[in-house]
């Protein structure tokens, strides 16, 4: 899947259940969005369902994370 796919369906997902009013960029940070400690759990689990990703398998950091666009590209590079 390539990244702008990526992005698109993470946009859905965080849109429709954690940000609905929230108009999100590659800039967006969870803070941004809304996201907090439980809508970030429920986030890695639509990661790992939705696009294969096991994010426990995965070395990453709070930086890491700290974005929309950091986030899909972490998706992106860790595709199976």
């Amino acid at each position: 899947m390539e990244i702008n796919e990526i992005q698109n369906v993470l946009k859905e997902y965080i849109t429709a259940l954690l940000s609905p009013e929230q108009d999100i960029t590659e800039d967006s940070t969870l803070t941004d969005m809304n996201v907090d400690s439980l809508g970030l759990v429920k986030l890695f689990v639509f990661i790992e369902k939705e696009f294969g990703v096991s994010l426990g398998d995965i070395d990453f950091s709070r930086e890491s994370i700290s974005t929309f666009g950091k986030i899909s590209k972490l998706i992106f590079d860790n595709q199976k």
